[in-house]
């Protein structure tokens, strides 16, 4: 595993043996402003145009920020319309406790353009770790 950026919101890693990038919101982020946020998201993005993994995987648990509709549009344009281009081929999110945060990252895959992207909601970081090596393995 390669730690690519820890952050007071977020620690990003790469694990080749499943060809993923993780993302790991940390606790505490509910105050996070919408620029610390894009900023955030913008690092993820650096590390996928580096890495190019075939899966991301969002651990969202310890998350209970709450991303409203306008940054909804913005990760939907700015973020999840980069994955195809890069590489990355699936979105495995495991879902954050918090009700109102899980809801609005549930919303913004709904109202996902990039349909080339498929998306997987979980609970649990090894259910996520078991789908991105089906996906690796239905690749080759």
């Amino acid at each position: 595993m390669i730690t690519y950026a820890d952050t007071d919101y977020m620690r990003i890693e790469f694990d080749k043996s499943l060809n993923a990038m993780i993302y790991r919101w940390k606790s505490g982020n509910h105050g996070m402003s919408d620029e610390e946020y894009k900023t955030e998201m913008r690092r993820c993005i650096e590390c996928i145009k580096t890495y190019r993994p075939l899966t991301v995987i969002a651990y969202m648990v310890d998350s209970n920020f709450s991303i409203h509709p306008a940054l909804q549009d913005w990760l939907n344009k700015e973020i999840i319309a980069s994955l195809f281009p890069n590489g990355c081929r699936y979105a495995i999110l495991v879902e954050s406790a918090d009700f109102i945060a899980r809801l609005s990252l549930e919303q913004v895959f709904a109202d996902k353009t990039e349909e080339r992207v498929g998306s997987v909601f979980v609970s649990t970081l090894e259910e996520a770790y078991g789908y991105a090596q089906k996906f690796l393995g239905e690749s080759q």
